[in-house]
């Protein structure tokens, strides 16, 4: 999240951290946020644009600084 704040104002960081927080809240071995979750839901953030307040361009970024810290 720390990458995203330089980025995104606080209305977008908060639909980022709602869209992962189950992912990001599990616990052992399918903790953290994989592969599979992170393209569906950015498959939804591109499909529901009026659901939420991101722009394709955050939503741009948000991949390009995912894609170091997701896990196979």
């Amino acid at each position: 999240m720390s990458n995203l704040y330089s980025r995104l104002d606080e209305k977008e960081r908060f639909e980022v951290e709602k869209l992962f927080r189950g992912d990001v809240q599990e616990s052992g071995t399918d903790a953290g946020i994989s592969q599979v979750e992170f393209d569906s839901a950015v498959t939804w953030l591109r499909e529901n644009m009026k659901k939420h307040a991101l722009e394709e361009s955050d939503i741009e970024y948000l991949e390009s600084r995912a894609e170091q810290y997701l896990k196979d």
